[in-house]
């Protein structure tokens, strides 16, 4: 009915990461066009140097729940305050990987820092994927959820993609209509010329149900469609009326049956 009709060129910022959860290596979307970021800088800090995490902000009465590791990645739930018995300066904290929350020692009495802010890292904004190659489309490894925490690996880099060829249609079954995408993934052009497969009845009418067969088709026979292929209400087969090439009969066979079995062989099957 209209098209096709080329959309503009798609610009998408990729990003190469791993997730604070499990450790997921991929590429994620940074942002596409002049879109909202789906991930922007989050405020984390990285654990430095092994040190525990306890169970309350006293380090000597709280509960170690367990040593965090070199590369840990925290969020802090509250802002860090000085032990002022030990000139510690601790913080509660949100662990990225397994959730644990409890207090932490950013800095030591002699000045070691076991825990730093992190410039490496993102947040999610919102649900997103992570795929298996730069190119989007590449294979998706896992979804993302909106607060996930990631470390960005390499800097982000721009995709530039054609935009999709689109078409205005009506289905011919229903009369419906609207736009849809043009490529040979999803339709090909139709053909009104068919091969019946084995068992393939020509009919004397358009229901599968309540027309009689004129004859069986052969295996291999060749047929050519009079019109565009409908859906029988009744059952979903795909029928179409068409003419057997070897002796002229007119009559209705079926394309592809309710269930999905094919038994015109032709473009129109793939579509």
């Amino acid at each position: 009915m209209e098209g096709p009709r080329k959309e503009p060129l798609v610009v998408r910022k990729r990003v190469k990461c791993k997730a604070a959860k499990d450790g997921q290596l991929g590429f994620v979307t940074l942002q596409t066009g002049t879109a909202s970021p789906v991930l922007e800088q989050a405020k984390v800090y990285v654990c430095k140097e092994p040190i525990a995490i306890t169970t309350s902000f006293d380090i000597v009465e709280g509960q170690p729940i367990r040593k965090l590791v070199v590369g840990e990645v925290m969020e802090l739930l509250e802002e860090a305050k000085e032990d002022p018995k030990r000139s510690f300066l601790r913080a509660k904290c949100k662990i990225a990987g397994d959730g644990a929350e409890g207090w932490v020692t950013l800095k030591g009495n002699h000045g070691t820092a076991y825990i730093e802010p992190s410039k490496k890292h993102l947040i999610c904004k919102q649900s997103s994927v992570i795929e298996r190659l730069f190119d989007t489309g590449s294979g998706v490894l896992r979804a993302l959820e909106k607060g996930e925490i990631l470390e960005i690996l390499e800097g982000a880099k721009m995709e530039k993609k054609d935009g999709d060829s689109r078409i205005k249609g009506r289905n011919l079954s229903d009369g419906s209509e609207g736009w849809f995408t043009l490529s040979p993934d999803s339709m090909v052009p139709w053909s009104p010329l068919y091969t019946a497969v084995e068992g393939t009845s020509l009919t004397d009418g358009p229901s599968e149900s309540e027309s009689k067969e004129v004859r069986k088709l052969q295996g291999g026979e060749p047929i050519k469609a009079l019109d565009t292929p409908m859906v029988d209400a009744e059952g979903g087969a795909v029928r179409v009326r068409a003419r057997a090439e070897k002796d002229g009969l007119t009559g209705y066979a079926t394309v592809r049956s309710g269930d999905g079995k094919v038994l015109l062989t032709g473009s129109v099957s793939r579509a």
